[in-house]
């Protein structure tokens, strides 16, 4: 081999010891999750504030065959690296650090920041996505390297010798790189980020040598130096001249931007067009019952009288007819109230009394105060107790009445895709039981306690303790807070609530088929409008037609432990 193959190869010490960096986690995939290091998600940094994920993700091992086969093209580019290397060993942990702490930022500001309240901006990958391996990196380093930032010679990774495009030069060599790794790895928004941190840094060196020429000035090769003519390093540099590739074009700025945005709508136009496609194309199947005699989900709609019986009504009506479609002899909507005098109720129990059963409990409760604790309590009790040609249904889905399920046929799926990763949590049968419980135990769609999903098992638990905070001679502990009933409701499920700690050691698949732990699983956006926010049943409950609307971020996204459905429309 000679010297210079050699030097192209990376055949050195150093040059072994960086390619190792991809190799060593590459055959160390076969380990359990548990013993390697953890790939890097902006929700890590956000919500668990953990670091280590970002110190060390560019060491985490591949997945699958297709990040597999990036880090062999990542290993094929390391090996292929111009000689000397050092300009990669000084800049590529402060360029990573970059490009994670860039999808931080974005990661917040699109789901926590703005994408919050606006669905418009909501984006459930940029705080969920991935990052792994020298890829991001190497991206980075070859925009630097082929705008002719970096002061490095010419030949880049995978390159041909005096081969280039003009006024570009390897530019597009670089570009058509990352976005290689980027579809092998599906992480768009990891290169997306990577390759505007690249012309980022190209932009201000640019500006640096526009405005301060004497402080930075362009370079697109390593000098050598007449006085050292003899030296070996010198005389390998010489050798390499002769298949250098042409300088590297020194661009202005509105070029450096142009090619920046036009690369980064060609890395994303694939997903962008591609993605409604295939969301089209696979409408997920409502799950089956574990008993053919058992429904399988029970709607039940929480009613009380408005101040406005005409309002009162028309929301009624608007959130009943949204859910008439998706009913069947799977699926049963019940309305509920504990109201002894509710004309809303009546009308719509004459117009829908075929599609829904409708029921006034009229029990007294001395005892316990009249409120938002006690009717919830009621309506568990009521939907846990025997009824006549009824039995109980796997699931109940608590609704308030002016919670319609939205967003079409997206809002029905996303409902269906969560009753069945709910479904497949549930262990197969064995000769002690014939229908083992699910390990899972609650979904949530909508907000407060709209959309919550629960396991017929946890009825009884939430009854109690709901009734517990309704008693006027409470027995509750000391010093327990007093809380909204949604958010005894979301505590007891979330194992929050001393008075119902659940198991945490539980192990279920998530949907990429891993281990993972068998908590609640949400949708990344509300599937639930509210569209009585102006019409309170609550005296004196300030007005908020424009809060928690369809589309907006669900309030447990990030949260950890949950198990996330990715809606978009």
């Amino acid at each position: 081999m000679s010297r210079f193959t050699a030097a192209r190869l990376n055949v050195t010490w150093p040059g072994l010891l960086l390619t190792s960096n991809v190799v060593i986690p590459v055959l160390f995939a076969i380990l359990p999750p548990h013993r390697s290091f953890p790939a890097f998600t902006p929700r890590q940094l956000i919500d668990d504030h953990d670091l280590v994920p970002l110190l060390f993700a560019p060491w985490s091992g591949p997945t699958n065959l297709s990040s597999t086969l990036s880090r062999v093209l990542q290993i094929f580019a390391l090996v292929s690296y111009s000689a000397p290397i050092s300009a990669f060993y000084q800049n590529a942990y402060s360029t990573w650090i970059c490009i994670a702490s860039a999808r931080g930022l974005a990661g917040w500001v699109l789901t926590r920041c703005v994408g919050w309240a606006a669905p418009l901006f909501f984006k459930h990958w940029s705080l969920y996505e991935s990052s792994s391996g020298f890829g991001a990196i190497l991206y980075v380093m070859h925009i630097l390297q082929s705008t002719g930032t970096l002061s490095s010679p010419q030949q880049l990774p995978l390159s041909l010798p005096g081969f280039g495009f003009g006024k570009y030069g390897q530019i597009p060599i670089s570009l058509v790189f990352g976005a290689t790794l980027c579809y092998l790895e599906d992480a768009p928004w990891t290169y997306g980020i990577s390759l505007l941190c690249g012309f980022a840094l190209v932009l201000v060196h640019r500006m640096l040598v526009l405005f301060l020429p004497k402080i930075v000035a362009p370079s697109n090769r390593i000098p050598l130096n007449p006085r050292n003519w003899d030296d070996p390093e010198m005389a390998l540099n010489r050798e390499m001249s002769a298949f250098e590739q042409p300088p590297a074009p020194i661009l202005g700025i509105r070029d450096v931007l142009f090619i920046g945005i036009l690369s980064l709508a060609l890395l994303e136009a694939p997903y962008a067009i591609l993605s409604p496609i295939f969301k089209s194309m696979s409408p997920t199947p409502m799950p089956h019952s574990p008993s053919p005699s058992i429904p399988l989900l029970e709607i039940l709609m929480l009613t009380f009288p408005r101040s406005d019986v005409n309002a009162s009504t028309a929301i009624m009506q608007t959130t009943i007819e949204s859910y008439i479609p998706i009913l069947n002899d799977n699926i049963h909507l019940s309305v509920f109230t504990h109201a002894t005098e509710h004309p809303a109720f009546n009308t719509m129990k004459k117009l829908y009394s075929e599609n829904a059963t409708f029921y006034q409990d009229q029990d007294t409760h001395p005892d316990a105060w009249s409120g938002h604790y006690l009717h919830l309590a009621e309506a568990f009790r009521w939907v846990s107790d025997p009824r006549p040609n009824r039995h109980e249904a796997e699931w109940v889905m608590l609704i308030e009445d002016d919670f319609p399920i939205c967003a079409g046929e997206v809002g029905k799926d996303a409902l269906r895709k969560v009753l069945a990763i709910l479904e497949s949590s549930r262990p197969p049968p064995d000769d002690s039981t014939l229908h083992p419980l699910p390990r899972r135990r609650a979904g949530f769609i909508g907000t407060g306690g709209s959309g919550l999903i629960i396991h017929r098992t946890m009825l009884p638990i939430l009854q109690a303790i709901l009734r517990l905070h309704a008693e006027k001679h409470s027995k509750l502990p000391e010093g327990l807070q007093q809380r909204p009933p949604d958010v005894v409701m979301q505590d007891c499920i979330l194992g929050r609530d001393p008075l119902c700690p659940i198991a945490r050691d539980e192990l279920c698949l998530n949907q990429e088929s891993k281990p993972a732990t068998c908590g609640m699983v949400i949708t990344s956006r509300l599937v639930m409008d509210h569209i009585g926010g102006m019409f309170s049943t609550t005296r004196g409950k300030m007005k908020n037609s424009d809060k928690w609307r369809c589309g907006w971020r669900h309030a447990f996204h990030g949260a950890k432990g949950v198990e996330v459905v990715v809606v978009d429309w």
